[in-house]
């Protein structure tokens, strides 16, 4: 949890600085600045994201976001700040989601429809003398029904969703599955990884044979050691010598 905190914040730091450098430069419709967001709201709450996504196009901002929970935005920017914040995309693309207030927000996004409805009846009709007819009427009448109802949602195909774009129909559209090949292993080490000395073992000498070298070079230097205290001792004059030399 500690982890996943700590990596929140600091995606959400380095989310504030860019966004911040990118409403610092001048308009210019011709810039294509893209920035992707999946799972917005664990990035936590970003006072600067409603101004860049509402004044950035006019710097050339493009911004890709993905939400997961509409409840975790809301909880987040609050219902209307989070609304302001839907509403500053013109295209979405919205998938199946199990989520029941998700499901439901999606229905409102969509909006409604018109049905028309077409009623007949028939009444018999007696003329007298035993005749009788039958007349017909018709009648019209217009509802007004989910585009697409909550429950529709929930069950959209894997891959299935609506393409609403501001100013067009919506539409139902479904993405083909391409598979990537998998040319290269999932997981590839860094060259530099193995090179680490292992901290349960200490570091370790880089060959066998520097480690004897090393050896070798404090066993000559202790010979040696051994050898000027040899001759210093052999040079020194006996105690009884000394004493001849006294008298």
């Amino acid at each position: 949890p500690e982890r996943k905190r700590l990596a929140s914040l600091t995606a959400n730091m380095a989310l504030q600085i860019m966004l911040s450098e990118i409403l610092s430069l001048p308009d210019d419709l011709n810039r294509r600045v893209w920035l992707f967001l999946d799972e917005f709201g664990a990035l936590g709450k970003n006072e600067h994201v409603l101004d860049a996504f509402s004044t950035g196009r006019s710097k050339g901002l493009c911004s890709i976001v993905g939400i997961q929970d509409i409840g975790k935005i809301e909880s987040l920017y609050g219902r209307e700040l989070a609304k302001s914040i839907v509403n500053s995309f013109s295209t979405a693309i919205f998938l199946r989601s199990t989520d029941p207030d998700t499901s439901q927000w999606v229905s409102s996004i969509l909006g409604d429809r018109e049905v028309k409805e077409h009623f007949s009846t028939t009444e018999s009709m007696n003329k007298g003398k035993g005749k009788g007819g039958r007349q017909e009427s018709k009648t019209e009448s217009v509802r007004r029904t989910p585009l697409y109802l909550p429950s529709e949602i929930s069950n959209f195909e894997v891959l299935t969703g609506v393409l609403n774009v501001a100013g067009w129909p919506t539409a139902k559209l479904k993405w083909p599955v391409k598979k990537i090949p998998n040319e290269n292993p999932i997981k590839m080490d860094a060259p530099w990884v193995n090179e680490i000395p292992s901290k349960s073992n200490g570091p370790q000498p880089e060959s066998v044979e520097t480690s004897q070298e090393t050896d070798n070079e404090t066993e000559t230097d202790i010979g040696t050691e051994l050898n000027i205290k040899g001759q210093i001792k052999s040079e020194m004059p006996k105690e009884e010598e000394l004493k001849k030399g006294a008298k």
